[in-house]
């Protein structure tokens, strides 16, 4: 599921560079982020994506969806900061 992840958002924007990444990990639970051009987006989500079964697709539609809204976030802050907006 991760490459498929990884796949779709490079179809969508295919100038950025996707990686996933652990940002909590503990005995009992593990959280996961995206990280696009080297910076984190302010989502994570638990269980890593590994760990979702082929069936669960209402849950990958799901974290796609939260996917492209945290790079379209990241997205606008550089426009701000850079003046475009």
């Amino acid at each position: 599921m991760e490459k498929k992840l990884l796949r779709d958002l490079k179809k969508k924007f295919p100038k950025k560079k996707f990686s996933l990444a652990l940002v909590e990990t503990t005995a009992e639970i593990q959280k996961e982020t995206l990280i696009v051009n080297g910076k984190k987006i302010k989502y994570s989500w638990s269980p890593p994506i590994g760990e979702l079964k082929e069936k669960e697709k209402v849950a990958y539609k799901r974290l796609l969806k939260w996917c492209v809204k945290g790079v379209k976030n990241i997205e606008w802050k550089e426009e701000v900061k850079s003046g475009k907006k």
